[in-house]
Parts: C-alpha cells; sequence; structure tokens
C-alpha cells in the first residue's frame, strides 16, 4: 500500500466513525448526512474511474470492465441520492444491502488471501463474516429503525477502525533478483 493510499484509509476510516457518531446521536436525521457522504463517495469513486478509463484503461486488457464500473458507481451515486427523501425503512434496506455487500467481498478477499498464504487471512475472514451477520440481524429486526440503526453503526464503526488498522499495517515488498 502506498503512502498515499494509506491517507486515503485512514480518511475514509475517520469519516466512517464520524457517519456513526452522527448516526448514534441524531438517529432520525443522521442518516440524510449518511447519505450525502454516500452520494458524495459514490460520484466521485465513479468520476474516478471514468477519467481512469478514458486515459489509460481503454487501451488495456480487460479496460472495459473499468468503464462499466465507474458507470454503476455513478449510477449508485444518483440512486442514493435520490434516497434523501425517501422513507428512513427504504434507505436502511440500502444500508444494509451494502453492508451484506462489503461482507460478501472481504471474505472473498479472505479466502484469496488463504490461496495465496497471507498470514491475516482469518481477520479478513471474521471481519466478512461479522458484516454479513450484522445485515442479517438487521433485517430480523426491521420493524425497529432504532435498533437497525445502531447494529448499522456498529458496523459502521467496526469498518472505520479496520481501515485504520489496515492502513498502518506493514506490506510484503517482493524482490525479483
Amino acid at each position: 500500500m502506498t503512502s498515499i493510499n494509506r491517507i486515503k484509509s485512514i480518511f475514509a476510516g475517520i469519516l466512517m466513525l464520524i457517519g456513526s457518531a452522527i448516526l448514534l446521536n441524531y438517529p432520525k436525521e443522521g442518516y440524510i448526512v449518511v447519505v450525502f457522504i454516500l452520494t458524495i463517495s459514490f460520484l466521485l469513486y465513479g468520476i474516478r474511474m471514468l477519467i481512469y478509463y478514458f486515459t489509460m484503461a481503454r487501451y488495456m486488457v480487460g479496460g472495459i470492465m473499468t468503464l462499466y464500473k465507474s458507470i454503476i458507481a455513478i449510477d449508485f451515486g444518483l440512486f442514493v441520492f435520490e434516497l434523501e427523501d425517501a422513507p428512513l425503512r427504504l434507505v436502511m434496506l440500502y444500508l444494509i444491502g451494502i453492508m451484506a455487500f462489503h461482507g460478501i467481498t472481504v471474505m472473498l478477499k479472505a479466502l484469496d488471501s488463504k490461496r495465496l498464504g497471507v498470514s491475516f487471512w482469518k481477520y479478513r475472514l471474521i471481519y466478512g463474516s461479522g458484516m454479513i451477520l450484522l445485515a442479517i440481524v438487521c433485517i430480523f429486526l426491521w420493524d425497529i429503525p432504532q435498533i437497525v440503526t445502531i447494529i448499522y453503526c456498529i458496523g459502521l464503526i467496526h469498518a472505520g477502525i479496520y481501515r485504520i488498522t489496515m492502513a498502518f499495517r506493514k506490506t510484503a515488498i517482493i524482490h525479483i533478483e
């Protein structure tokens, strides 16, 4: 991980912790701020991937996937922007979906890390399964929006701490002689 990526990861972790604090303090109004942060992050990611596609990725093998990812991210960003006026339950369903998808991708990354022989694959697997478990608990407690908000905040705090700790982890360097 480069130093810029480490700074980005720390910044994203801090934003997650701030978002969870806002949601815990103001569960009724705090979701609007979180929706705004999600909208901005999806739109910026999509625009960044679109710029990357037009500058470099279109000449690469499999570069068209970068274009598809950017279009999907921009669509998600615009969709989240429209959720600002939606009822709280719809927003929470969307946030639960993001949490479950993130858990699945982290678990797949952990299994790939195990195959490659990386030492900390167990932590990733536990983290991913915890995110999926929290999403399932949120679905079962759907009738109580405050409990769903608290459970989502717990997952968000854990994700923020995870990103910050992964930023400080040393990266293995391979030397080819």
